[in-house]
């Protein structure tokens, strides 16, 4: 595939000498048309390294410097599955015993918690429903009071005063008929006297009976019912507020409880969260590595101001940095095809994401498919040129980094169409773009153009040619 030929801004159209053409040679009608462009670059195949090993805890404390069991020297060829570091998990397995326990602990504190939260709210439903009980009970006897007990009572004084009032006339009667019979009888005179006195004193203790009954009937219902009456008043509105007591109190226990069962719950789950970190932090201090690969050493110092060990190499018995990175992987075989010298207009039409093929010259049979992950900010140097990154995909054990690589990107359709010339029908003469027109009367004369994109087969014409014009064909580019 030709390299695509980048637009030129010439000047003006230049006429060849008239020249009488072979009518035999083929010749293009000039049409607007759409074109695919295509962009070719050079680049090379680089191996990207993995990311960097680090220990990176979650849990374990950043000033406790994990010691350095295991770790191959820079250089090294390693195998997938193969130890690239190892530290010394004593500290750690202690933490984790003690995380164990407060795990447990914790376990059953939230265990309890739960127990005595449910258990309060059995305990307040019933001392709500024991108090609702004892206000419905005041509340009631307060209306028979009212209702039953309170006239009943009334009656029972006002018929006792009348029962009284009608003995003391009882009574009266009889000592009237006493005091007449006996003056017409011929009883002893003190026998009379003692019958009669008899009689007069029962009449007196009647009517005192009367009055202590009258007496005790005003009494009931100046003092004792209005009194009975405000005792129970006083009882029920007692209860009514120990009922209200009683919701406060059990919202109140109940929302204690609540949180306590809730903060144990959250100290549990803390607990069980900091033994999973711990256990994730002692899984970390054995890295395995993830593919095949050469062993890098990166700069690196220790907390402690010891060696850079960039310079003098990680070795067993280092003590290390939490979040230091330590290590690389090298990838074996490519990973990406880099490109450094990309135009701006190059990298200004390209996206991330975007597809394209890479061929080898050493490899010529092989096509491996791309896609553009990085594309450069700024431009490398003076020459302004950019570098784009692709990711490749199914490279093979027989690439190596720095293989020359050859990448072609179709580009997305543009929305317009444009004058579209065959590459066969443009021939260059040094860094202009030349056509032969082929007039009505068959003379041919040469014209300079400005070219735009190219699909690999038309390249797109932005000055120096009409629709419908005809152009000779065969005079350079693809044929």
């Amino acid at each position: 595939m030709p390299a695509p030929i980048r637009p030129l801004l010439l000047g003006c159209v230049l006429l060849a000498p008239a020249l009488a053409g072979d009518a035999s040679q083929a010749t293009h009608a000039v049409a607007k048309q759409r074109l695919r462009p295509v962009i070719s670059l050079s680049g090379i195949l680089a191996a990207r390294p993995l990311a960097e090993v680090r220990f990176a805890p979650e849990a374990y404390p950043e000033n406790q410097l994990p010691v350095i069991l295991e770790v191959p020297e820079a250089g090294t060829l390693v195998r997938k599955g193969d130890v690239i570091l190892r530290l010394d998990p004593t500290r750690i397995e202690d933490m984790l015993k003690e995380a164990a326990t407060a795990a447990r602990t914790a376990e059953e504190e939230a265990r309890i918690a739960n127990e005595e939260f449910n258990a309060q709210i059995i305990s307040g439903d019933a001392a709500l429903a024991a108090a609702e009980a004892e206000s419905r009970m005041a509340e009631s006897k307060l209306a028979t009071f009212r209702e039953v007990e309170a006239p009943l009572r009334k009656r029972e004084k006002a018929l006792a005063s009348l029962g009284q009032s009608h003995d003391v006339e009882d009574q009266q009667e009889e000592l009237r008929q006493l005091e007449a019979m006996y003056q017409a009888s011929e009883l002893a005179h003190d026998t009379k006297e003692i019958v009669l006195e008899r009689a007069r004193r029962n009449l007196e203790r009647k009517r005192t009976a009367g009055d202590l009954a009258k007496a005790r009937e005003g009494i009931q219902a100046e003092r004792d019912l209005p009194q009975e009456e405000a005792r129970l008043i006083a009882e029920a509105a007692q209860k009514r507020e120990g009922l209200k007591a009683a919701g406060i109190s059990r919202k109140a226990q109940m929302d204690r409880k609540r949180l306590e069962a809730e903060k144990a719950e959250r100290q549990r789950e803390a607990a069980r969260q900091r033994l999973d970190r711990l256990e994730r932090d002692r899984r970390r201090m054995t890295v395995t590595a993830p593919e095949d690969g050469v062993v890098t050493h990166l700069p690196a110092r220790t907390a402690m101001g010891g060696d850079d060990l960039g310079t003098s190499r990680l070795s067993p018995g280092d003590r290390i940095q939490p979040f230091t990175p330590l290590l690389s992987l090298l990838p074996l075989s490519p990973t990406v095809a880099v490109v450094r010298r990309a135009t701006g207009r190059e990298a200004a039409r390209l996206a991330a994401g975007l597809q394209a093929s890479v061929t080898l010259p050493a490899h010529p049979d092989l096509v491996l498919k791309a896609s553009v992950s990085r594309i450069g900010v700024l431009p490398l140097g003076k020459d302004a040129l950019f570098e784009i990154v692709f990711d490749l995909a199914g490279a093979g054990a027989q690439l190596k980094p720095g293989m020359e690589a050859r990448i072609q990107l179709d580009l997305p359709i543009p929305g317009a169409e444009v004058i579209g010339l065959p590459l066969n029908a443009v021939r260059k003469e040094g860094e202009r773009s030349l056509c032969t027109i082929v007039g009505s009367d068959g003379v041919h004369q040469s014209r300079e153009l400005t070219l735009g994109d190219s699909d690999g087969e038309f390249v797109e014409v932005r000055k120096g040619l009409q629709v419908g014009e005809r152009v000779l064909l065969g005079q350079g580019g693809k044929s």
